[in-house]
Protein backbone atom coordinates (compact mmCIF):
# COMPACT_ATOMS: atom_id res chain seq x y z
CA UNK A 1 0.00 0.00 0.00
CA UNK A 2 1.04 3.35 -0.78
CA UNK A 3 0.53 6.60 1.09
CA UNK A 4 1.10 10.36 0.30
CA UNK A 5 0.07 12.83 2.92
CA UNK A 6 0.83 16.65 1.76
CA UNK A 7 0.29 19.23 4.28
CA UNK A 8 -0.73 23.38 4.27
CA UNK A 9 2.45 25.29 2.58
CA UNK A 10 3.22 21.91 1.20
CA UNK A 11 6.79 22.14 2.26
CA UNK A 12 6.31 18.96 4.53
CA UNK A 13 5.06 15.56 2.80
CA UNK A 14 5.33 12.12 3.86
CA UNK A 15 5.63 8.59 1.33
CA UNK A 16 4.71 5.53 3.07
CA UNK A 17 4.84 2.37 1.52
CA UNK A 18 3.33 -0.82 3.67
CA UNK A 19 3.78 -4.35 3.29
CA UNK A 20 2.11 -7.36 4.58
CA UNK A 21 1.95 -11.37 4.63
CA UNK A 22 1.24 -14.06 6.84
CA UNK A 23 0.61 -17.74 6.83
CA UNK A 24 -2.26 -19.86 9.27
CA UNK A 25 -1.50 -23.20 9.95
CA UNK A 26 -3.29 -26.20 12.64
CA UNK A 27 -1.84 -28.18 14.68
CA UNK A 28 -4.54 -30.38 16.26
CA UNK A 29 -6.51 -28.39 18.40
CA UNK A 30 -3.87 -25.54 17.87
CA UNK A 31 -4.17 -22.45 15.26
CA UNK A 32 -1.35 -20.63 14.54
CA UNK A 33 -0.36 -17.46 12.53
CA UNK A 34 2.41 -15.62 11.82
CA UNK A 35 2.81 -12.52 9.38
CA UNK A 36 5.33 -9.87 8.77
CA UNK A 37 3.93 -6.37 8.15
CA UNK A 38 7.22 -3.58 7.09
CA UNK A 39 6.97 -0.04 6.56
CA UNK A 40 9.12 2.27 4.78
CA UNK A 41 8.67 6.42 5.94
CA UNK A 42 10.47 9.04 4.19
CA UNK A 43 9.73 12.89 5.03
CA UNK A 44 8.24 14.34 7.80
CA UNK A 45 4.82 16.22 9.47
CA UNK A 46 4.53 19.61 11.32
CA UNK A 47 2.25 17.58 13.43
CA UNK A 48 4.00 15.08 16.30
CA UNK A 49 1.45 12.46 16.59
CA UNK A 50 1.00 12.20 12.60
CA UNK A 51 4.96 11.43 11.55
CA UNK A 52 5.38 8.10 10.48
CA UNK A 53 9.21 6.06 10.86
CA UNK A 54 10.23 2.83 9.27
CA UNK A 55 8.68 0.07 11.34
CA UNK A 56 9.29 -3.72 10.95
CA UNK A 57 7.66 -5.92 12.97
CA UNK A 58 6.82 -10.16 13.09
CA UNK A 59 3.70 -11.19 15.01
CA UNK A 60 3.09 -15.19 16.02
CA UNK A 61 -0.17 -16.14 17.50
CA UNK A 62 -1.37 -19.14 18.82
CA UNK A 63 -5.01 -19.95 20.29
CA UNK A 64 -6.67 -23.30 21.00
CA UNK A 65 -10.14 -24.29 22.40
CA UNK A 66 -10.96 -24.31 26.55
CA UNK A 67 -12.38 -27.54 27.92
CA UNK A 68 -15.67 -26.25 29.69
CA UNK A 69 -19.16 -24.65 28.36
CA UNK A 70 -21.58 -26.87 26.68
CA UNK A 71 -21.47 -28.04 23.44
CA UNK A 72 -22.67 -24.97 21.56
CA UNK A 73 -20.47 -22.89 23.37
CA UNK A 74 -16.81 -22.32 22.33
CA UNK A 75 -14.40 -20.98 24.81
CA UNK A 76 -10.80 -20.29 23.35
CA UNK A 77 -7.68 -18.75 24.45
CA UNK A 78 -5.21 -16.66 22.10
CA UNK A 79 -2.11 -15.14 22.75
CA UNK A 80 0.02 -12.77 20.43
CA UNK A 81 3.43 -11.64 20.83
CA UNK A 82 4.79 -8.40 18.56
CA UNK A 83 8.56 -8.58 17.88
CA UNK A 84 9.74 -5.20 17.00
CA UNK A 85 13.13 -6.34 14.49
CA UNK A 86 14.41 -2.90 14.48
CA UNK A 87 14.80 -2.39 18.01
CA UNK A 88 15.66 -6.15 18.62
CA UNK A 89 12.83 -6.65 21.10
CA UNK A 90 10.06 -7.84 21.99
CA UNK A 91 6.84 -5.23 20.84
CA UNK A 92 3.68 -6.34 22.80
CA UNK A 93 1.99 -8.99 24.17
CA UNK A 94 -1.71 -9.56 23.53
CA UNK A 95 -3.82 -11.90 25.77
CA UNK A 96 -7.53 -13.53 25.12
CA UNK A 97 -10.16 -14.84 26.56
CA UNK A 98 -13.53 -15.35 23.91
CA UNK A 99 -16.69 -16.76 25.01
CA UNK A 100 -18.80 -17.93 21.34
CA UNK A 101 -22.16 -18.79 22.07
CA UNK A 102 -23.90 -19.38 18.75
CA UNK A 103 -24.18 -15.80 16.73
CA UNK A 104 -22.65 -13.81 19.23
CA UNK A 105 -19.10 -13.38 20.80
CA UNK A 106 -17.79 -12.28 24.43
CA UNK A 107 -14.00 -11.09 24.30
CA UNK A 108 -12.06 -10.08 27.80
CA UNK A 109 -8.26 -8.87 26.75
CA UNK A 110 -5.13 -7.79 28.35
CA UNK A 111 -2.19 -6.01 25.89
CA UNK A 112 1.04 -5.26 27.25
CA UNK A 113 2.80 -2.71 25.23
CA UNK A 114 6.06 -3.64 26.24
CA UNK A 115 8.10 -0.48 23.80
CA UNK A 116 5.15 1.82 25.36
CA UNK A 117 5.37 0.72 29.15
CA UNK A 118 1.57 0.41 29.19
CA UNK A 119 -0.90 -2.06 29.96
CA UNK A 120 -4.35 -2.17 29.17
CA UNK A 121 -7.56 -4.23 29.57
CA UNK A 122 -10.78 -4.58 28.15
CA UNK A 123 -13.37 -6.09 27.67
CA UNK A 124 -16.07 -6.48 23.99
CA UNK A 125 -19.26 -7.87 22.84
CA UNK A 126 -19.85 -7.98 18.90
CA UNK A 127 -22.22 -9.85 16.66
CA UNK A 128 -19.93 -12.62 14.36
CA UNK A 129 -21.63 -11.43 11.54
CA UNK A 130 -20.24 -7.71 11.66
CA UNK A 131 -16.86 -8.54 13.92
CA UNK A 132 -15.70 -4.71 12.45
CA UNK A 133 -18.78 -3.22 15.01
CA UNK A 134 -18.26 -4.07 18.24
CA UNK A 135 -18.91 -2.39 21.58
CA UNK A 136 -17.45 -2.52 24.77
CA UNK A 137 -14.96 -0.68 27.29
CA UNK A 138 -11.64 -0.73 27.83
CA UNK A 139 -8.90 0.77 30.69
CA UNK A 140 -7.38 4.10 30.67
CA UNK A 141 -3.96 4.26 29.24
CA UNK A 142 -0.51 5.67 30.67
CA UNK A 143 -1.73 5.67 34.22
CA UNK A 144 -0.03 5.02 37.42
CA UNK A 145 -3.33 2.80 38.05
CA UNK A 146 -3.25 0.64 35.14
CA UNK A 147 0.27 0.08 35.37
CA UNK A 148 0.06 -1.02 39.15
CA UNK A 149 -2.83 -3.12 38.55
CA UNK A 150 -1.84 -6.08 35.98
Amino acid sequence: RYVYHTYEGGDQTQDLIDGWVGVRWKIGVFDFSSSYFRRWADGTSPLAWDRYADNENFYQSVSFPLPFGASWEKWTFSVTASYDNISEEIASMYYSVNYNKHCITWQLWISDNKAGDEIKGGLFFFINAYPDQKIGIQSQTNTEATKKSF
